[in-house]
Formats: structure tokens, C-alpha cells, sequence
């Protein structure tokens, strides 16, 4: 029960296999015993956004920050999670600080286009997924998403 690796690992199988509130507990026991990473952080956060929880994800994952400073994994999830709970406009600093320390860390990539075009910046939005599929592997199956978001983009409205 004390092992951070073990309630680690098994968090994440529960929450892989839709089993987050079994998860939840085994996230937070990780990081009750002490998980050298953030990694309990990011699995619990996944967690409660994904029931709408999001000041609590942005609660978890500044926490994370807090634990594992400059982890740009976790100022992307920052980032993501405050354009999935409908602010996209304080989402942009942490995905573009995420960029800047990992410029392929494809998912802020994307998650700062959505938040560029929930803010009606058109022209950042496709910048920034044009830049993305530049970087994006040919047969990576994530071009689809950002085609269409292009497509989407490039509609009259």
C-alpha cells in the first residue's frame, strides 16, 4: 500500500480501463508516499477532468508544478485543461511555455490552436496547426484531427 510506483502503475491501468474513480485513490496514494515525478499529478488531474472536475485537475496539476518544476508535460496539461473548462485565454502562456521546452510536444501544440481558435484568432489557430503538421510524422494518425481543424478553420461562419 505505501509503494508510490506500484499505486502509480495501477492507477493508471484502472484509469486506462475507464476505472478513474478507483484510480482516483490510488493517484493520491502515490503521492501521499512520496512519487519522485509528477506522474501521480497528471494521472489524477486526467481524472477529474474528465468528469468536469476542472478546478479540481487545475488544483492537481499546479500541485505537479509545484512537485516537478519545469515539467512541460504538466504546464501543457495546465493548458489544456483551462481551454476544456472554457479559458482558453489564460491557456495560451502555459502551452506556448510548454512549446518553448519541448517544441514537439505535439498535444500543447494542437491544445494552443483550439484555444487560438476558441478565441476567434483565425490566424494564429492556422499557423499553428499548419506548424504542427509540418512537425507531425507523415503517417502519424493525429493529421486527420488537425486537417480537420484546418478545414474547420478555413469554413465561412
Amino acid at each position: 500500500p505505501g509503494n508510490p510506483q506500484m499505486n502509480l502503475r495501477l492507477g493508471y491501468v484502472l484509469a486506462e480501463s475507464g476505472r478513474c474513480r478507483e484510480a482516483r485513490a490510488h493517484f493520491a496514494a502515490a503521492m501521499r508516499a512520496g512519487s519522485p515525478t509528477a506522474d501521480a499529478h497528471l494521472g489524477l488531474a486526467s481524472c477529474q477532468a474528465a468528469a468536469g472536475e476542472f478546478d479540481g485537475a487545475l488544483r492537481t496539476l499546479r500541485q505537479g508544478a509545484r512537485h516537478e518544476p519545469g515539467n512541460p508535460i504538466v504546464i501543457a496539461n495546465i493548458g489544456l485543461v483551462l481551454t476544456d473548462a472554457g479559458r482558453p485565454a489564460e491557456a495560451i502562456d502555459p502551452l506556448q511555455q510548454a512549446l518553448t521546452a519541448a517544441p514537439d510536444l505535439h498535444q500543447a501544440r494542437f491544445g494552443l490552436a483550439i484555444a487560438f481558435a476558441r478565441l476567434d484568432r483565425a490566424g494564429d489557430a492556422v499557423a499553428t496547426a499548419r506548424e504542427l503538421l509540418r512537425r507531425l510524422p507523415p503517417a502519424a494518425p493525429q493529421r486527420a484531427d488537425v486537417e480537420r481543424l484546418l478545414v474547420t478553420l478555413s469554413s465561412p461562419r
